[in-house]
Protein backbone atom coordinates (compact mmCIF):
# COMPACT_ATOMS: atom_id res chain seq x y z
CA UNK A 1 0.00 0.00 0.00
CA UNK A 2 1.33 3.42 -0.94
CA UNK A 3 0.50 6.26 1.40
CA UNK A 4 1.56 9.86 0.83
CA UNK A 5 2.08 13.11 2.65
CA UNK A 6 0.47 16.07 0.90
CA UNK A 7 2.12 19.49 1.12
CA UNK A 8 0.98 23.03 0.30
CA UNK A 9 3.20 24.74 -2.35
CA UNK A 10 6.49 22.96 -1.51
CA UNK A 11 7.80 20.00 0.46
CA UNK A 12 8.48 21.32 3.93
CA UNK A 13 7.40 20.14 7.40
CA UNK A 14 5.61 23.49 7.90
CA UNK A 15 3.49 22.92 4.77
CA UNK A 16 1.95 19.54 5.57
CA UNK A 17 -1.78 19.41 4.81
CA UNK A 18 -2.34 15.71 5.54
CA UNK A 19 -0.31 12.56 6.19
CA UNK A 20 -1.12 8.93 5.33
CA UNK A 21 -3.18 9.95 2.29
CA UNK A 22 -4.54 6.97 0.41
CA UNK A 23 -6.55 8.78 -2.30
CA UNK A 24 -6.38 12.13 -4.06
CA UNK A 25 -9.43 13.05 -6.12
CA UNK A 26 -9.41 16.07 -8.43
CA UNK A 27 -12.57 17.52 -9.94
CA UNK A 28 -12.03 20.85 -11.63
CA UNK A 29 -10.34 23.03 -9.01
CA UNK A 30 -11.54 20.89 -6.07
CA UNK A 31 -9.10 18.44 -4.48
CA UNK A 32 -10.29 15.88 -1.94
CA UNK A 33 -7.71 14.07 0.16
CA UNK A 34 -8.66 10.92 2.09
CA UNK A 35 -6.36 9.37 4.67
CA UNK A 36 -6.01 5.84 6.00
CA UNK A 37 -8.70 6.47 8.65
CA UNK A 38 -11.14 7.79 5.97
CA UNK A 39 -10.82 11.40 7.20
CA UNK A 40 -11.18 13.90 4.37
CA UNK A 41 -9.82 17.34 3.59
CA UNK A 42 -11.25 19.27 0.65
CA UNK A 43 -9.56 22.34 -0.78
CA UNK A 44 -9.60 24.52 -3.88
CA UNK A 45 -6.49 24.41 -6.02
CA UNK A 46 -4.56 22.12 -8.30
CA UNK A 47 -2.27 19.14 -7.99
CA UNK A 48 1.25 20.31 -8.85
CA UNK A 49 3.20 17.08 -8.41
CA UNK A 50 2.74 13.55 -7.08
CA UNK A 51 5.67 11.20 -6.54
CA UNK A 52 4.49 7.69 -5.84
CA UNK A 53 8.01 6.43 -5.11
CA UNK A 54 8.69 9.21 -2.60
CA UNK A 55 5.21 9.14 -1.10
CA UNK A 56 4.69 12.88 -1.56
CA UNK A 57 2.26 15.19 -3.34
CA UNK A 58 2.26 18.96 -3.68
CA UNK A 59 -0.85 21.07 -4.21
CA UNK A 60 -1.23 24.76 -4.93
CA UNK A 61 -4.29 26.36 -3.36
CA UNK A 62 -6.25 29.04 -5.16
Amino acid sequence: MCLSTVYRDKISPDNIIMKNVQTIECSGKTITLTDLMDRQVTLNGELVKASLTEGTAVVSES
